[in-house]
């Protein structure tokens, strides 16, 4: 009903501000937030094992899923169709969502700042890497479970994470396709980071403050 959709509209804003301010804060190097953070998710990762937990503890890992940045964790279906393939393909997109959202506040939430082409693209190349590195395991986890699917004696075969999505049909397909060209993205990024890092350190620019301003969340939280 009408109240139904306003709570999930609700609950739907606080967990993207909840998102937006954890990636704003650990993109402003807070080494501490981004350590706690990365031990949530491991915990989050823990929870999800259909074991007996406690009550207590089931609550606690439902409070962890939100450190997930999986966008199942509000289904809006309360606001229309939702389906498996739509969260998919939104999942993946994370990144590129809020890198538009890292240039729409460097031009309208500081306006006081200098802008420059290169001070926006570095913005926005900011936002997308700390999304990414928060959300990689989430990412990771999405593009391969499109290729786990259960066989039944009918001959068919559907997706475990979903079983409404035929396996190989075209909605499948598309995510099958999805994933692979994401692959190389999710392959690259950590050796790309390793690479950057021993880049800046050889040319002895790790440290510069305008370095560790723009790529200080890539390193610090492990020095």
């Amino acid at each position: 009903g009408r109240h139904g959709r306003l709570v999930t509209v609700v609950a739907i804003g606080l967990v993207v501000m909840c998102w937006m301010g954890i990636e704003m804060v650990i993109g402003e190097k807070f080494e501490a937030v981004a350590i706690v953070l990365l031990f949530i998710q491991m915990a989050s990762i823990l929870g999800e094992y259909r074991l007996k937990w406690h009550v207590y503890l089931a609550y606690l890992n439902l409070g962890f899923a939100v450190a997930d940045f999986d966008v199942d964790f509000v289904s809006p279906l309360c606001l229309g169709p939702w389906s498996h393939t739509r969260s998919f393909f939104l999942q993946l997109m994370m990144p590129f969502i809020f890198s538009i959202g890292a240039i729409v506040s460097r031009l309208v939430l500081l306006p006081f700042r200098p802008k420059t082409l290169s001070s926006i693209f570095a913005a926005g190349v900011k936002g997308f890497c700390v999304t990414l590195l928060i959300v990689y395991h989430t990412q990771c986890i999405k593009c391969f479970e499109v290729f786990s699917c259960t066989h039944f004696p009918d001959g068919k075969s559907y997706l475990d994470a979903s079983p409404s999505v035929q396996c190989w049909a075209t909605e499948h397909i598309s995510m099958v396709v999805a994933s692979v060209i994401y692959m190389p993205v999710l392959i690259l990024f950590p050796v790309w980071n390793w690479w950057f890092v021993s880049k800046l350190l050889r040319e002895g620019t790790l440290h510069d403050a305008a370095s560790v301003k723009q790529w200080g969340f890539l390193h610090s939280m492990f020095e």
